[in-house]
């Protein structure tokens, strides 16, 4: 299509409005109507007076109208530069396939068409952000003749989209730091109580202040980790590891989670689980997780000598879970918002106790991941307060197939350890607690001097931070690996990096397991009493 047979789709359009189109209406009345040079004039001065980009183009995508906005959009000087300049040379090179290939294909088979791209200033070379709306003109007969756009320029909508993006990055990326700065500190703490709880017997005031030190650290430690979940969470950064869980084994770990929370509370706990087995196909670390939360959850909001019951029952192929609390209650205007990231602000709900907001919203996101759901209710302020989860169970059973039996315990048995850390505190706190716990063990204080110990110690289980000066952990354990009983050792991660991206370089480097600081004593447990096994968590 070429020289003035370019104009005709244009001029269809126009002929199409004074016809009597949906928009007709909108155009003023005069006698002469029937003359197409009129609504020629409303649509060049429409055209004119726009702010937003309106162009046309024929079949062979050669421009032959552009208002003025877009012409100084794009800077392009007059009318003629624009008509000798090909539709692909709007677009970045990277964008022109796209363009050419898959989105104009796109409109003439849907008749409009829609996307966000960057159209190419002809003199800087600048980037300019656009939603790019196009539709196909027709002729008489209704065949395609061209193409037209009115679109809007969204350049400062994508810098404030990226401005919030890197900001996001560098939230993620204090939290991370932040949490690797608290967990340092709290591992020595944290395994020195642990040190003193197994040592020679305290008189009562020196246990009483043992056991309340023991709960503030791990309430510290439970607000760290829940601060780097939901990061991960709204990022869709966690990956279920599912399995064949038993719902009641999953609630008497979380119950067991917050055992001194609720006796320090004096508060009564009622359970109630059928006979039959509840079985899920879970990550059953993430579960507890739900269960551990709400149940933390109901014992800070609830007063000295109140009730908390969690509850199970089959239903119509899922399981429902609820705990039930005679604490502070929900106001009503919060049942909606209370799975809300930080939505104790300004709450009396949440301010009573303080936190940070963050532990519902965890539950909820780990509860959609698991393709369940949660609901609160509660009939207001100092009335108590209920959770109903529920969750889809596993298919039935096959007849005959094995029963889930707990994993049996063997004797404990002495295994050589070797602690590579380049905080002493840390690494000698640690050494200090595996000791009591029967292990033979050696410290290092840098990759080199762990590498020296464990090519002459032979250690059976290594205990190795990531963020060493000089040589880190992720060398270090390559290193070891590469020594002639490396591969029979079982390597942890024990760091105070726990994000994904730590997880990942860990498993690549030759870690078998990736432990946040400070270790779960039950954890440590579990690795001295188990054979080393080629397992990364």
């Amino acid at each position: 299509m070429r020289g003035s047979e370019k104009f005709r789709g244009s001029g269809d359009l126009l002929r199409g409005l004074e016809a009597g189109t949906p928009g007709d209406t909108h155009l003023p009345r005069s006698r002469n109507r029937d003359n197409p040079n009129i609504a020629r004039t409303y649509f060049e001065s429409l055209a004119a007076h726009s702010p937003l980009f309106i162009g046309m183009c024929d079949l062979d995508y050669v421009p032959f109208y552009v208002n003025e906005a877009g012409r100084r959009l794009v800077g392009l000087d007059d009318l003629e530069h624009f008509q000798s300049t090909p539709v692909k040379d709007f677009f970045f090179p990277e964008d022109q396939d796209f363009v050419l290939n898959e989105f104009f294909p796109r409109v003439f088979k849907e008749g409009r068409a829609e996307t966000e791209i960057r159209f190419r200033h002809f003199k800087t070379g600048e980037a300019i952000w656009m939603t790019y709306d196009v539709f196909f003109l027709e002729d008489g007969d209704g065949k395609p003749v061209g193409l037209a756009t009115v679109s809007r320029e969204i350049t400062e909508r994508k810098r404030v989209e990226e401005a919030l993006r890197e900001a996001d990055r560098h939230k993620d990326e204090f939290l991370a730091t932040l949490a690797h700065e608290l967990r340092n500190p709290l591992a020595p703490i944290r395994n020195g109580l642990a040190v003193l709880g197994r040592g020679a017997t305290l008189d009562p005031d020196a246990k009483r202040v043992q056991g309340m030190m023991e709960r503030q650290v791990d309430h510290l430690i439970r607000l760290v980790d829940d601060l780097l979940e939901i990061s991960r969470i709204r990022r869709g950064k966690i990956e279920l590891r599912k399995e064949r869980a038993d719902l009641a084994s999953v609630i008497e770990h979380a119950v067991e989670m917050n055992r001194d929370l609720i006796d320090v509370g004096g508060l009564e706990l009622r359970i109630a689980l059928p006979h039959e087995p509840l079985l899920l196909e879970a990550d059953a670390v993430r579960l507890t997780q739900i269960f551990a939360n709400l149940l933390n959850n109901s014992a800070k909001y609830t007063d000295q000598g109140g009730r908390i019951e969690i509850a199970a029952e089959r239903a119509a192929g899922e399981v429902v879970v609820s705990v039930v609390d005679t604490g502070v209650g929900i106001a009503k205007h919060m049942l909606q918002r209370v799975f809300d990231l930080f939505a104790q602000a300004g709450d009396t709900y949440a301010r009573s106790k303080g936190g940070l907001g963050i532990g519902l919203a965890l539950v909820r996101g780990l509860v959609e991941l698991h393709e369940g759901t949660i609901e609160a209710h509660s009939e207001g302020e100092g009335r108590g307060a209920r959770f109903v989860v529920r969750l889809p169970l596993c298919a039935m059973i096959e007849e005959g197939a094995p029963p889930l039996k707990a994993m049996a315990t063997p004797a404990r048995v002495s295994r050589r350890v070797l602690v590579v850390d380049d905080a002493p505190d840390v690494g000698d706190s640690l050494a200090l607690l595996l000791k009591t716990l029967g292990a033979n063990v050696r410290v290092a204080q840098s990759g080199a001097e762990g590498i020296a110990i464990f090519a002459e110690f032979a250690p059976e289980l290594i205990f190795l931070d990531i963020g060493m000066p000089g040589m880190d952990g992720f060398e270090t354990a390559r290193r070891m690996r590469d020594l002639p009983t490396g591969r029979k050792a079982m390597l942890i991660a024990l760091t105070g990096w726990g994000e994904e991206q730590t997880r990942r370089r860990a498993s690549e480097a030759g870690f078998d397991r990736h432990l946040t600081k400070p270790a779960d004593l039950c954890a440590l447990e579990a690795l001295l009493d188990r054979a080393p096994q080629s397992h990364y968590e």
